[in-house]
């Protein structure tokens, strides 16, 4: 258990269609180490939490919000992280370490409207 926690936002959007983003979202969580916990068609939400045995990812959420644009698709991330006596930006590495691996995703090269 951590004795604060870290947030952190960031949102990215893509010319691809948003089954496609999904798919890769679910892929990118489970390369990160953490676990798909709610999967929601209806709302484009999609939430994820480290495993408690998982070393170097305790305490750690994130939670999609994947949306449907006039010619592809959103994502907007939420990342929480409890953080530790001696470690802190978690949350912050978390979706640094997401939206690397999204946008180097071999479905979504070339699809990203914006920088990172």
């Amino acid at each position: 258990m951590g004795f604060s926690n870290s947030k952190a936002e960031y949102s990215a959007e893509y010319s691809i269609s948003p089954s496609v983003v999904a798919g890769a979202c679910q892929t990118v969580i489970k390369a990160i180490g953490l676990d798909i916990k709610k999967i929601s068609r209806e709302t484009g939400m999609i939430s994820a939490k480290s495993s408690m045995l998982s070393f170097g990812n305790a305490g750690k959420t994130l939670i999609l919000q994947i949306s449907k644009t006039e010619d592809g698709a959103s994502v907007r991330a939420t990342a929480t992280a409890a953080e530790g006596l001696l470690t802190t930006g978690g949350a912050q590495k978390l979706i640094t370490e997401f939206f690397s691996k999204l946008g180097a995703h071999p479905d979504l090269i070339n699809g990203s409207k914006g920088g990172w």
